[in-house]
């Protein structure tokens, strides 16, 4: 199942947003909207740039073809980019339906809920996730196979060779070749250290100018969570988060380490969810300006744990899988008690509940409630 996740979440946030990213549209471009401020989405068109395209680049170093072959490759290509972000939207839309059937025939609201319901209910979202992924790579693999057979029908006999072993490297589904999946390796959940092990020391600088170890920690546990402000996922998960530290209070150590800009508005995987809200920040070039980031991070999410800087080089977020949005639970001796490849509140709250033994179930709930109140939405 965490695979099949895993590679759901690849296509749509590759294949969907990469495919709009790498489209020009036909308008004039307006100036880039500020931090914050809210801006109309972009317009859906798609065109390919042959120069930047990892496909393309690929074919054209490694089969050698004529202006004219490469011409029609490139329409080809296009064609086969628009038959995707089809069949992306259209996944995204039967899925968003589902889930808006489903919640309109439960009679409970969110506050009634046992954690058992809770959890019934996302193991049904999990398997929906896995079984719409399973159907659009069925979709996409008669396309696919035609796409490369009608490249091949143009090119001369003397390049078959060379065409057939490019092929093999290629990865039309993710739209790189297979060598590019090294750059999402941080995506493997078996990186970084494992629950068990003694969790790295570091030293960062935090927000205020000072320093924090996190040896120097040791006596309580420690909540440690990568992330940035142009991770749709951690600014979603931000109020979660804020809610559990205000429940356990001094009891626990709680680290924001703020990291490279996963969705960059310079990088290779511009978000269209930031696009439409406003949020256009390039990756960061000097410390200060990952410092700033920082701290209009803590502001805008309104966020009250310590948060500290990595280094331009990602030393730390690479220490720990180079994933920009990993999370820990420390136990007061130093020893990693739990590990989630996306940060995740739920998960969070078990570790400490187990560290402290708390009661689970109804028990833990009515408690939690009594102390803090009803929790925001959950992840």
């Amino acid at each position: 199942m965490r695979s099949i996740n895993t590679w759901f979440i690849v296509v749509l946030t590759l294949v969907l947003p990469a495919a709009e990213a790498a489209g020009q549209t036909t308008r004039p471009t307006p100036p880039p909207p500020s931090v914050g401020t809210k801006a109309p989405p972009a317009q859906r068109g798609l065109k390919i740039d042959p120069k930047q395209d990892v496909i393309l680049r690929t074919i054209r170093q490694k089969v050698s073809p004529t202006d004219e072959q490469m011409k029609q490759i490139i329409e080809l290509y296009t064609e086969l980019r628009q038959k995707h972000l089809q069949l992306a939207r259209e996944t995204v839309k039967d899925l968003r339906r589902l889930r808006e059937a489903r919640q309109a025939g439960q009679r409970l609201g969110e506050d009634e809920k046992t954690d058992e319901q809770i959890d019934a209910e996302r193991n049904r979202e999990d398997a929906d996730r896995a079984r719409f992924a399973v159907q659009i790579e069925r979709k996409m693999k008669p396309i696919n196979e035609k796409f490369l057979a009608d490249c091949r029908a143009l090119l001369e006999e003397t390049q078959y060779e060379a065409w057939d072993e490019c092929v093999k490297g290629l990865d039309l589904t993710r739209g790189g070749t297979k060598s590019t999946r090294e750059e999402l390796q941080w995506l493997d959940p078996d990186r970084g250290p494992e629950v068990g092990e003694e969790a790295p020391d570091f030293e960062l600088r935090d927000l205020e100018g000072g320093t924090v170890s996190l040896k120097s920690l040791r006596g309580k546990p420690v909540v440690l969570q990568f992330g940035s402000f142009t991770d749709p996922n951690f600014r979603k998960k931000a109020p979660r988060f804020e809610w559990l530290k205000q429940s356990y209070g001094d009891r626990v150590h709680w680290l924001l380490i703020y990291t490279f800009e996963v969705h960059a508005s310079d990088g290779k995987w511009v978000s269209y969810r930031n696009k439409s809200e406003g949020i256009e920040i390039p990756q960061h070039k000097t410390i200060e300006d990952r410092l700033s980031c920082a701290g209009m991070t803590r502001e805008k999410l309104r966020l009250s744990q310590r948060v500290l800087v990595d280094d331009l080089e990602n030393t730390v977020a690479e220490l720990y899988s180079g994933h920009p949005n990993r999370g820990y639970v420390i136990d007061e001796t130093g020893a990693i008690v739990s590990k989630q490849v996306w940060a995740n509140s739920d998960k969070t709250r078990e570790a400490l509940e187990k560290l402290f033994a708390e009661p689970s179930g109804e028990d833990a709930a009515a408690a939690s409630e009594e102390q803090a109140g009803q929790p925001p939405d959950q992840d």
